[in-house]
């Protein structure tokens, strides 16, 4: 069916004033026209027809143009009575030019474009909008727990670990430690005295093994620490005599650590 300016102009003067009726009424209206005068209908059929015949009847680039202007400020419900009334395939022709079968193929068309190319084809980033600054790139992801707990002080934006200036400014917790492990064995010497609790005496044991056990730790990372503050100190002072500094690789720093290590205990 072409379009015509007088089938179309027709429509939209048929929607403006009947806005305000409800659809009940224009039903009714259109079955007692329709008894009145039976030719309506024949008549809309041989215009049409003369439509089909005529080049003539075809609407031209202004009209549309005119008739876009003027659908575009309707109300939506007057835009949703000219659709029922024209048709949704005729008002697209004349709001887009395209049919509805036509925007069928277009969105068609595009979902095969973007599915084209593999799945592992490299995603083209758009260049009118920056990147996001974490981006999810295929075969990096990293699934995190649902629970999972963040502490702030382990975090790469906090920098790098420092060992030997943690325990220069942490320094008080082993007084603590070493209270606490005094404090264990004068508890677990009174309960064995007067035959307490299994139970608290086994709790008491694994409070003092994990307590001595971070003792322990403690005096080989300060012992290490102090073998490699010495050497950067030997160097220091090479360098200042104009002499070479002396680098020592991990076995020549473990024997270094079993030697001073002996010593302390003797």
């Amino acid at each position: 069916m072409k379009i015509t300016p007088k089938f179309v102009n027709n429509e939209i003067c048929k929607a403006n004033e009947n806005v305000s009726s409800s659809e009940s009424e224009l039903s009714s209206f259109e079955d007692k026209m329709m008894e009145d005068d039976p030719q309506i209908e024949d008549d809309e059929q041989e215009e049409e027809d003369e439509c089909d015949n005529e080049e003539e009847c075809t609407m031209s680039d202004d009209e549309i143009a005119a008739l876009r202007t003027k659908i575009s400020s309707f109300s939506l419900k007057k835009l949703a009575e000219l659709k029922s009334k024209i048709g949704l395939e005729l008002f697209n022709k004349i709001m887009y030019g395209k049919s509805i079968s036509s925007f069928n193929e277009d969105n068609s068309n595009k979902i095969q474009s973007k599915k084209s190319g593999g799945t592992h084809r490299p995603r083209v980033e758009s260049s009118t909008r920056p990147p996001p600054k974490f981006r999810s790139i295929r075969g990096l992801e990293v699934r995190k727990a649902k629970n999972a707990h963040f502490d702030p002080r382990f975090a790469a934006s906090s920098g790098d670990f420092d060992q030997i200036a943690f325990h220069r400014d942490y320094s008080f917790i082993e007084d603590l430690r070493k209270k606490d492990i005094q404090e264990l064995q004068n508890a677990y010497k009174q309960i064995k005295r007067e035959g307490g609790n299994p139970k608290q005496i086994e709790r008491i044991k694994r409070n003092l093994l994990r307590l001595r056990n971070q003792q322990k730790d403690y005096q080989d990372q300060k012992l290490k620490e102090d073998i490699l503050s010495d050497l950067r100190r030997t160097n220091i002072e090479r360098m200042n005599n104009g002499e070479r500094p002396i680098y020592l690789n991990n076995n020549e720093l473990k024997g270094k650590f079993i030697e001073r290590k002996k010593t302390t205990k003797t």
